[in-house]
């Protein structure tokens, strides 16, 4: 994210690159994500404002607002507490499923794992599928 943009401008950063229009439907786009994200109306914003978290959860906006294929998510809850790795996680599965998206997550985090359709383990460079057989 970039710290002196304002939420909505990061967001619509990749639209910008592609040089595509930002319609009023993309606007209430944002608008319905960040309700989902628990963020109310912060598109004014500055990044550099927010917390880790508010900021984790507009980079996912990010790079849902293109409506892509699949998304790679890092770590995406590490800087959240219980409650919020919980409330991320529901509206992260309920925007996949409105957007159709793939989302492809790598953590540390167990907690995450419940709320995928599918699992795969790492342990010392071998993948492993849900019934421990290696892949």
């Amino acid at each position: 994210l970039f710290s002196f943009m304002n939420v909505e401008d990061n967001i619509l950063v990749p639209l910008y690159l592609k040089n595509r229009t930002v319609t009023e439907e993309t606007r209430k786009k944002i608008a319905h994500y960040l309700d989902l994200m628990c963020l109310g109306q912060i598109q004014e914003k500055k990044i550099s404002n927010l917390s880790g978290g508010e900021q984790q959860r507009v980079a996912i906006i990010r790079a849902l607002i293109d409506d892509p294929e699949v998304v790679l998510c890092d770590e995406p809850t590490a800087s959240l507490d219980s409650e919020n790795t919980h409330q991320f996680m529901e509206t992260l599965v309920k925007i996949s499923r409105e957007s159709g998206a793939a989302i492809i997550i790598v953590t540390h985090d167990a907690r995450v794992f419940a709320y995928g359709e599918e699992k795969v383990t790492m342990v010392d460079g071998e993948l492993f599928d849900d019934e421990n057989n290696v892949i």
